[in-house]
């Protein structure tokens, strides 16, 4: 999907354009997700690290891809928003977005931390929190 930037800027896309670079962009973020079992290595593996660095460089530049794609469906064309395809497409790039808020190296330090047992009971996280939750 890397050509999205080939698409006319300021022009109204056609339905049969919309439906084909939103079916790529779907394909693609499905064939990502079957490496999702690599994003965030449970061990301090480097190869693994840099795996998951790959793939997470990989979602950002997928993620940044398709903004420029509903960009450009939505500029010219309002009916293509209602789109379940569209909507589907917004709704990964959502996923996309918060996946990228977390590195692999930072799911690492935290899961160093659990197994140090450097964890909060939810009475502690509660108390922390200042929530007075009743059960």
């Amino acid at each position: 999907m890397q050509a999205v930037e080939l698409l006319p800027a300021g022009e109204a896309l056609s339905e049969l354009v919309i439906e084909r670079w939103v079916a790529a962009a779907l394909a693609e973020a499905k064939a990502l997700r079957d490496l999702d079992d690599q994003l965030y290595p449970a061990a301090d593996d480097p190869a693994r690290v840099e795996r998951a660095r790959q793939l997470h460089a990989t979602w950002r530049q997928w993620a940044g891809q398709t903004d420029t794609l509903l960009e450009r469906i939505s500029a010219h064309n309002a009916p293509a928003q209602a789109r379940p395809d569209v909507s589907e497409l917004r709704q990964e790039n959502a996923w996309a977005r918060a996946l990228l808020r977390r590195t692999p190296e930072v799911i690492l330090q935290r899961l160093k931390r659990a197994r140090d047992g450097a964890v909060l009971t939810i009475e502690e996280a509660r108390h922390e929190l200042r929530t007075h939750h009743q059960p």
